[in-house]
């Protein structure tokens, strides 16, 4: 339901107001359409929308836009002191986090106030219906709780505002709030182990059902994920070069999990597979771009043997093993070409790789990224528009790392695929 609405029979005509149910930006351009839809079961004299919020446009006035049924075509701007004159008492207004069809149908002009929570951007339900599902001893609700109990917060910290607001500015106005906010909520429940997360979070990614993507999708909203143990969402263009290939040709089919689903709004599951040696979902579109994670880190005990620049950064281990390279977060990637952030990401990458193939890229070390304590070397390749298909080997990378002066040439190959 996208909106709640009231109806008055009047001494000048039915009067209908709607209720938007959820935020909308801009002018209220779907009035027309609603009020004709509402002609042929309400027959409304008048249809008005109230907004989402009331901002005064001059005493005790807030901005209407209403249509007429004479006049179906065409909107107008009228206001809440024309409402009051109409119905004879003062206009409900709700604010938007208060908007309960179900509270909002027992309103009478002169009953009392409800008080309920406010209603969360993001529907608790699925939340609530994994937790209820698990079994004893589940990780899954360690994460759910506090989840859960923070988005209820925000939207309860969001409705006081508007409440509180609204009340000061406009007690004496002709408008009406017939809603308290409930503010009891129950103790902050206490987050788990970092260790305990990613568990929880590994098994509710690997699940094909609805409840479970609206899970991850509320976690994404919250903190962007911050606890999933997936890694970073990467794009790799159609137009991909060896290495891309060569990771491609070891993927198998994989159902649509909750992991695979996030990277892309909607997607057919004969497009989703999954890295065998990851576990990592990727999403390939016929003629499209690909889809897929990159890691926080490499699960490997091998060292460094190639660094590769195509589309991405691909690490080859001394075991044969191609990986996509890890990436730092925060909204920054690992790139090369330029004197920036990306490649400054990469100098870091290398000079990490060269100690120990499984450092972890979110380790943050403001230290690391400054260019002035890069070896001149390494400044150069990292700054270079190397085409893709540049392979540098672990002595090329250790040789530009030791350098104090720039090489005149830095050397590259560009490499097939191993057989």
């Amino acid at each position: 339901m996208e909106y709640f609405v009231g109806v008055w029979d009047t001494a000048q005509g039915r009067l209908c107001i709607i209720y938007p149910l959820a935020w909308r930006g801009g002018r209220i351009g779907y009035i027309v359409s609603t009020a004709r839809d509402l002609a042929d079961t309400l027959k409304p004299t008048v249809t008005a929308v109230l907004r989402s919020s009331l901002e005064r446009v001059g005493g005790d006035k807030f901005p209407v836009v209403a249509v007429d049924a004479d006049y179906p075509e065409d909107t107008y701007e009228t206001d809440t002191a024309h409402l009051y004159e109409l119905l004879g008492h003062k206009v409900p207004w709700w604010p938007m986090e208060m908007r309960r069809p179900e509270y909002m149908m027992r309103w009478r002009p002169d009953g009392p106030s409800a008080a309920y929570a406010a209603i969360p951007t993001t529907d608790l339900d699925p939340l609530c219906r994994v937790v209820d599902a698990e079994s004893p001893g589940s990780p899954v609700p360690c994460v759910l709780h506090p989840l859960i109990w923070r988005l209820q917060k925000n939207a309860n910290d969001g409705a006081r505002w508007e409440l509180d607001e609204a009340r000061e500015e406009y007690s004496e106005e002709r408008v009406i709030i017939p809603v308290t906010l409930d503010r009891h909520q129950s103790d902050e429940p206490k987050d788990p182990t970092t260790a305990v997360a990613r568990e929880a979070w590994s098994r509710i990614l690997a699940r094909t059902d609805a409840d479970a993507l609206a899970c991850c999708r509320a976690a994404q909203h919250w903190n962007s994920g911050a606890d999933f143990p997936l890694g970073y969402a990467i794009t790799l263009p159609s137009n991909h070069g060896f290495a891309v290939t060569e990771w491609l040709e070891r993927l198998t089919p994989s159902a649509p999990t909750a992991a695979a689903l996030l990277l892309v709004d909607d997607v057919e599951t004969e497009v989703i597979f999954r890295d065998p040696l990851t576990d990592t979902p990727v999403i390939q579109e016929p003629g499209r771009d690909i889809h897929t994670y990159a890691p926080r880190r490499l699960e490997t005990t091998g060292v460094l043997a190639e660094l590769i620049l195509d589309s991405t950064v691909w690490i080859r281990t001394d075991d044969g093993i191609l990986h996509i390279a890890p990436q730092p977060g925060g909204g920054q990637v690992v790139t090369w070409g330029y004197s920036g952030g990306g490649p400054g990401c990469l100098m870091v990458l290398i000079q990490r790789m060269l100690l120990n193939a499984a450092s972890d890229m979110e380790v943050r070390n403001d230290a690391d990224y400054d260019w002035r304590s890069a070896p001149s070397g390494l400044q150069k390749l990292v700054s270079t528009s190397w085409p893709n298909g540049t392979v540098f080997t672990r002595a090329e990378l250790e040789e530009a790392c030791a350098r104090d002066d720039p090489p005149g040439v830095l050397r590259y190959r560009p490499r097939r695929p191993r057989a």
